[in-house]
């Protein structure tokens, strides 16, 4: 059974109860009164009046709110006899065990939260019975096992998130009921295989996170039919093939990772539609290509990864037309040309990392009104000149300058490098 009542715990490691007892199990206390006296929502609340056989009045709970109260112990299987239950909230305790089949007799349940705890096994197929679940969230726990398909059928689901447990398998085909779900957040785990072309079905799902798994093949066309979509985030597979060639399609998204897999081709034109966008992370892959003069055309972005990439050619011009920087990464690419000195328009500029590739000429002059830069590499180019103009900097936020600056005829002077490179590409901390 779980942790008991009134501060005690069946756990023999058990080293204090209850945060709250709740006056749980007492004997004095209708069980719908078995709340904290201090938080008046903590404990068995909301309860609701029902009618019985008799057509007699009673009150019964309708929530089970519990979350961050030193829980230990099991969620016991009698839990299923609490068939008025709407909510469960048990989050950020020490609950260990798997979840019980009996879950699945809570037909009334609505929302089922129980974040950070240890728990373990499979999620009970009986789940599919909670015709009326609407919010599903066990992150950071250790369920393992595959998701049951035909959860992401229940009519009313509209936020699913298991993140950072171990459960493995493939992503079912999303061809049933699925179209309300809002928000599917299935992040570090072990999930396999390809990704299914009936993700195209999820037309109102607002953010898709997939990151951490184990994911093969490509991205499925079908995707940009997610034109409500947000956020997606696939950073961290063996996801291989092209950026979708309609992604300009899915008009309503802010942000996109797809950071360290393995995709290939260059960056579509249609990408430059998606003018809302403030983060594009596709680091770490194997793209090509120019980088586009149209990324002028995402004025609100604030993060750009392109790094560890196949790129090629110079810095676009056009990149002046960006001024809401937060973090631009370009290094380990094969870009060429000079730094344009348009990005000193961004004020808000915190890491700024061109290393890595051919550039010529010299760091900006402009570049010393970058008073909230943290963090400047520019080492391994063919860059000369000097930084110190930039030395004031590391009087404010300015932690950490590479570049050139190393061996007996350095390419760069630099007084305030902390990390320095030679002619053949020894680099060392200084």
């Amino acid at each position: 059974g779980g942790g008991g009542g009134g501060g005690s715990s069946t756990d023999d490691d058990d080293d204090g109860g209850w945060n709250d007892p709740c006056h749980f199990l007492s004997t004095q206390k209708h069980e719908c009164d078995w709340i904290s006296d201090a938080f008046p929502k903590k404990g068995v609340s909301k309860c609701i009046i029902r009618r019985d056989v008799d057509g007699n009045e009673e009150r019964v709970p309708s929530a089970l709110h519990l979350s961050s109260n030193n829980l230990k112990g099991s969620i016991p299987i009698e839990i299923g006899l609490l068939t008025s239950l709407k909510e469960i909230l048990l989050s950020f305790n020490g609950l260990r065990g798997s979840i019980p089949e009996t879950l699945g007799m809570l037909v009334n349940l609505r929302r089922f939260i129980v974040d950070e705890n240890n728990l373990s096994g499979s999620i009970p197929h009986s789940i599919v019975n909670l015709v009326d679940l609407e919010m599903i969230q066990i992150p950071g726990s250790d369920l393992s096992g595959s998701i049951p398909p035909t959860i992401f059928n229940l009519p009313k689901l509209l936020s699913i998130n298991l993140e950072r447990n171990n459960l493995s398998g493939t992503l079912p085909d999303f061809t049933g009921n699925q179209v309300n779900i809002l928000s599917i957040r299935l992040s570090t785990n072990q999930l396999n295989g390809t990704l299914p072309w009936s993700l195209g079905n999820l037309v109102q799902t607002q953010l898709l996170t997939l990151d951490n798994n184990q994911f093969t093949g490509s991205i499925p066309p079908s995707i940009t039919n997610l034109t409500q979509v947000i956020a997606i985030v696939m950073n961290d597979n063996q996801i291989t093939g092209n950026i979708p060639t309609d992604i300009g399609k899915m008009r309503s998204i802010r942000s996109v990772s797809t950071f360290n897999n393995n995709m290939t081709g260059t960056i579509p034109s249609s990408l430059f539609k998606l003018t809302d966008i403030y983060s594009l992370n596709i680091g770490n892959n194997q793209l090509s290509g120019t980088i586009p003069t149209e990324l002028g055309l995402l004025t609100k972005l604030q993060i750009l990864d392109l790094s560890n990439n196949n790129f090629s050619g110079s810095i676009p011009d056009e990149i002046e037309n960006i001024t809401t920087f937060f973090l631009l990464s370009l290094l380990q690419n094969q870009l060429t040309g000079v730094i344009p000195k348009s990005l000193a328009h961004s004020s808000n500029l915190r890491v700024l990392d061109l290393s890595s590739n051919r550039l010529i000429g010299n760091v900006p002059l402009e570049f010393k009104m970058l008073g909230d830069l943290q963090i400047l590499n520019v080492y391994n180019n063919d860059l000369t000149g000097e930084v110190n103009i930039l030395c004031p900097l590391t009087e404010n936020n300015l932690d950490s300058i590479g570049a050139d600056c190393g061996g007996i005829s350095p390419e760069v002077f630099c007084q305030c490098c902390n990390f320095c490179c030679d002619r053949e590409d020894f680099c060392s901390f200084v």
